[in-house]
Parts: C-alpha cells; sequence; structure tokens
C-alpha cells in the first residue's frame, strides 16, 4: 500500500516515509499515549516502540483505505514526504484507546 501511495517500490525512497518512526511516538502522540508507550518499553524493551511504530502504520492503512488522496501531480519525494505527514498526523489523531 506504501508502494502503491509513494509511486516507487525503491527502499530509499519508502525509508524517507518512515525515517521519522521516533517522532510519531514521541512528538506527534498525545501525551497519554507516550506515557503509556514509555511503560511498555521499560517493561518490554525496545521491541515495543517498532511494535507502536508499526501499529500507527496498520492504522493508517486501514483509514488510507477510506480516504483516497490523488498525488499524480506530485513528485515521488513529495509524495513521500506527504506519506510521512500522513503517519505523524494519525498518530497525532490516535483512534485506539489506552485503556485496557
Amino acid at each position: 500500500m506504501m508502494k502503491r501511495r509513494v509511486g516507487s517500490s525503491e527502499e530509499t525512497v519508502l525509508v524517507r516515509a518512515v525515517r521519522d518512526w521516533p517522532s510519531w511516538l514521541f512528538h506527534h502522540l498525545p501525551f497519554d499515549y507516550a506515557v503509556r508507550v514509555v511503560d511498555c518499553f521499560v517493561v518490554e524493551g525496545h521491541k515495543m516502540l517498532l511494535r507502536v511504530a508499526l501499529a500507527i502504520i496498520y492504522i493508517w492503512s486501514k483509514k488510507s483505505k477510506r480516504h483516497h488522496v490523488d498525488m499524480t501531480s506530485k513528485s515521488v519525494e513529495e509524495r513521500a514526504d506527504a506519506l510521512a505527514t500522513e503517519f505523524a498526523e494519525t498518530a497525532s489523531n490516535c483512534p485506539v484507546s489506552i485503556q485496557t
């Protein structure tokens, strides 16, 4: 899905879209979510951070199937940057409850 959205299967372009994943967790997630992520990190280790980043991408993919954005007029780099922005917005507006 990311390859289709960016319009390229080159790994360097896809990495450009996801390289800021730590900022999704510690800058864009609401404070309550970030506290929960850090709590889980302390208990489970670094793999928990990757799981949360993958969960954000998964939530984005479910959301983006419903909303099609036309990016045909943009370059591959602009599409990758737009995708990174969409990931950050997904983290900011996380629709998942932190209550367990």
